[in-house]
C-alpha cells in the first residue's frame, strides 16, 4: 500500500486492530526500524520468553512476538521505552541478561 488515502482510512479504523500494520504506516518508519532491529537482534531471547514461538520464524512473526512481549511484559516495555526518542539498547540488553539468567526473579517481579 502506498496511497496516502488508503493509509488515512486505515488510521481512522485504528489499522483494524493490527499492531504490525500500524508500524508499517509510512509516518512511523523510524519506529518500525527500531522495532525491527530489536526483534531481529533479540529474536532468540524473545522466543524464550514468548510461549510457542520458535526462534527461526519469519521476520513478521519475530516482529509480532516482540510487539506481544512489549504488550504483556511490563519490565520489557519499561526497558524498551526508557528513552523518549529511541529504544534504550542498554536497558534492553540488561533486561534480557537478567531475564535469562534469573528467570524466576523476573517472573516474580512482573506478577
Amino acid at each position: 500500500m502506498d496511497s496516502s488515502d488508503d493509509w488515512g482510512r486505515l488510521r481512522e479504523q485504528d489499522y483494524a486492530g493490527d499492531d504490525l500494520l500500524k508500524f508499517c504506516d509510512p509516518q512511523r518508519k523510524a519506529k518500525l526500524s527500531q522495532h525491527l532491529v530489536c526483534a531481529l537482534v533479540y529474536d532468540r531471547e524473545i522466543a524464550a520468553l514468548v510461549e510457542g514461538v520458535p526462534a527461526d520464524t519469519r521476520v513478521s512473526e519475530k516482529l509480532r512476538s516482540h510487539i506481544h512481549l512489549l504488550s504483556t511484559n511490563a519490565l520489557y516495555r519499561k526497558a524498551y521505552y526508557s528513552s523518549a526518542s529511541v529504544a534504550d539498547w542498554a536497558a534492553i540488553e540488561r533486561f534480557f541478561y537478567s531475564g535469562l539468567t534469573r528467570p524466576a526473579e523476573i517472573y516474580l517481579l512482573q506478577n
